[in-house]
């Protein structure tokens, strides 16, 4: 079937104005509530904050800040979009004339617009962000794609998943459809931002699924995720040093980029505590760790993000982190030590259950 839904948004955009999704609903409905939660205050050694210089990306010190504060949260509702006549080409959902980015890359080719598929009614299962991050497709369009499809067949941008994100779907019984081209009679949109008690019932019955296929009657007391080198650069140029300490204390080293997914799980299922630099791959362990268990990141002072604390904080964890001092100058700006002393300073409060 022909679209010609990219043509319309580039009248539209050159004839100017501009519209949201919620200005070409049908209908929308809210399908869980505003809410709010209080959360407790993360894990840390106050005189390192001032050694951050930067946010992560797309946040700001400020949020971060409030992040590692606790104390009340406010949960946004969730919230379905009813969209007719939509279609979801290359990396882009379009409808009316407005396009919405899934994708860093959300071109097209031309012969895709020549086969695109007709389906009456579809649910959109990926984020911009669970198409950039590895961690984001984890906590993000994992979720989204289990509510969605309670409301009408998943669909994705046409990126091909990872062998670690092809098992994690097989795992819990998602098969998203990928299309390259699709025209829809109607596409629900999901606002799921929020870590709502509907997240949590999702990231339990997602951890349900890895008890079930990987639990071991010997649980290590905690695991050491190495960062590896295929996400945004952040070096901890001693991050086997830290490692090699932690392992002589029954910690187990892992490293994500050369395992399986159920090599990864059954390795680490039931740790007290997971450590590793900030980053994706300490989301593997979000589906592993004990329950009541601890993530401990080491962050780079100049990129210093606390996401890990909304999944935690979501599921009854503890956050703690070490913010490192940079080592790099023009060559390795990314670059960046932690020291062991901080590291088990904050480990014995995550272990001991002390506030900081």
């Amino acid at each position: 079937m022909l679209t010609i839904a990219p043509v319309e948004y580039a009248v539209r955009r050159a004839l100017g104005g501009r519209r949201t999704l919620r200005d070409m609903a049908s209908r929308t409905w809210v399908i869980e509530p505003e809410s709010s939660q209080v959360v407790p205050k993360a894990t840390y050694l106050e005189e390192t904050l001032s050694r951050v210089t930067a946010p992560a990306p797309f946040s700001t010190l400020e949020i971060q800040y409030a992040m590692i504060a606790g104390g009340k949260m406010s949960h946004l509702p969730i919230t379905a979009i009813q969209l007719k006549g939509a279609s979801l080409v290359g990396g882009s959902v379009y409808v009316r004339g407005h396009r919405m980015a899934l994708a860093p890359a959300s071109g097209f080719r031309l012969r895709d617009l020549m086969d695109g598929a007709r389906v009456p009614s579809a649910s959109l299962g990926c984020t911009y962000f669970g198409n950039l991050f590895f961690g984001h497709f984890w906590t993000d369009d994992v979720p989204l794609m289990q509510l969605g499809q309670e409301l009408a067949p998943v669909v994705r941008t046409a990126k091909a998943p990872t062998g670690h994100q092809r098992e994690l779907l097989e795992l819990i019984g998602l098969s998203p459809r990928l299309p390259s081209c699709l025209v829809m009679d109607e596409l629900i949109v999901l606002e799921d931002a929020a870590q709502t008690k509907s997240k949590e019932r999702r990231y339990r019955q997602i951890r349900a699924a890895y008890t079930q296929r990987f639990a071991r009657p010997d649980p290590p007391r905690g695991v050491f995720l190495f960062r590896g080198s295929s996400g945004a650069a952040r070096q901890c140029e001693n991050e086997a040093e830290i490692a090699e300490a932690l392992e002589r204390r029954g910690f187990v080293c892992l490293h994500p980029e050369r395992m399986t997914l159920a090599e990864l799980a059954r390795a680490s299922w039931g740790a007290r505590v997971v450590v590793g630099v900030e980053g994706s791959q300490l989301v593997h362990g979000l589906y592993t760790v004990a329950e009541g268990g601890s993530f401990l990141a080491l962050t780079p002072p100049m990129r210093f993000g606390n996401i890990i604390k909304n999944y935690t904080d979501c599921l009854e964890m503890q956050y703690g982190f070490v913010v490192g001092e940079p080592t790099g100058g023009s060559a390795s700006p990314a670059g960046f030590k932690v020291s062991l002393d901080e590291v088990l300073r904050v480990l014995e409060r995550l272990e001991g259950g002390r506030p900081s």
